[in-house]
């Protein structure tokens, strides 16, 4: 992608944009029933969540079963969507394009 600029755009427009609207959503639902979420941590989310389970399936060539989705959300999304934080979270820009 960072050699091919219509690959990179293709990939941008197509698949993240639409996750990054479904996913923010999905945080409005979630602060709405009491969800203790921190703003702006939806953009943790969009890195977390595909990095664990790519690695997963890709690199252990394991599966994403219930047990393990379980694990993902309890153990790490939730911590980390939920933590009072002093520190900011790293920016890097707009979800899934490379910073300069």
């Amino acid at each position: 992608m960072r050699t091919d600029p219509r690959l990179a755009h293709a990939l941008h427009s197509g698949m993240l944009s639409d996750k990054v609207s479904l996913t923010a959503s999905v945080f409005e639902r979630a602060v709405a029933r009491g969800e203790p979420l921190r703003p702006g941590r939806n953009l943790s989310f969009h890195e977390l969540a595909p990095a664990v389970i790519f690695y997963r399936l890709l690199v252990l060539g394991e599966n994403t079963d219930e047990a393990f989705l379980t694990h993902l959300v309890d153990e790490v999304l939730m911590p980390v969507l939920t933590s009072p934080s002093a520190c900011p979270l790293p920016t890097t820009g707009t979800p899934g394009k490379a910073s300069t």
